[in-house]
């Protein structure tokens, strides 16, 4: 009954068996029930062909309904897409650590005992440093406060650059344009690029 409504129901009715079978996929029994039903191939092309979700999302729920262990699902599927938001969070929440430590260490909320980069400030400060011209006990410390974050940020934009799927697609883009010996400029898109071809 259910895998006759997939083929010739509503979208509406599709759309509910879709999610039916998609839970019922979860044990290992009904998994064996569906693919003998004949439900697979078309609960395949209702998930990618139909409904209101995503490719991505049609092809992680296709890959649940063929039985994929969730472990590769995340791991071969969902990580290598998002390493790219993954590093930036780590990336962008280090250098706020840092900024955070250093913040605090300054206002005289750390071991003024230890050597930091915010105790460094905090006694600059406290010495007046900048006012009598010991530039030495500050200007160093910032120096490396700033390379640090510029480096963070820069290591973060490289992997963006190797793992962005989008900017994959860009970077195919310009390669085939430089084998059709076409050269890529700035205002050039893919779809201007489809718009100008003779």
């Amino acid at each position: 009954g259910l895998v006759a409504l997939l083929g010739t129901g509503s979208s509406e009715s599709q759309e509910h068996v879709t999610h039916l079978l998609l839970t019922l996929a979860h044990d290992s029994d009904n998994r064996i029930a569906i693919a003998r039903a004949g439900a697979i191939l078309r609960l395949i092309t209702q998930l990618r062909g139909g409904g209101h979700t995503s490719v991505r999302a049609q092809e992680l729920a296709a890959a649940r309904v063929a039985g994929e262990h969730p472990m590769r699902i995340v791991f071969m599927e969902l990580v290598p897409n998002m390493a790219s938001i993954m590093v930036g969070q780590l990336m962008g929440g280090t250098i706020y650590a840092i900024g955070a430590q250093v913040g605090l260490e300054f206002i005289g909320l750390g071991d003024p005992s230890q050597v930091t980069w915010g105790t460094n400030l905090y006694w600059a400060a406290n010495d007046q440093a900048l006012l009598t011209g010991s530039w030495w006990t500050f200007v160093p410390t910032g120096v490396c406060i700033a390379l640090v974050g510029f480096g963070l940020t820069l290591i973060n934009f490289g992997v963006d650059e190797v793992t962005n799927p989008r900017l994959a697609a860009e970077r195919m883009w310009r390669k085939t344009l430089a084998t059709e010996g076409v050269e890529a400029t700035e205002t050039m898109t893919p779809v201007s690029r489809q718009e100008e071809a003779p």
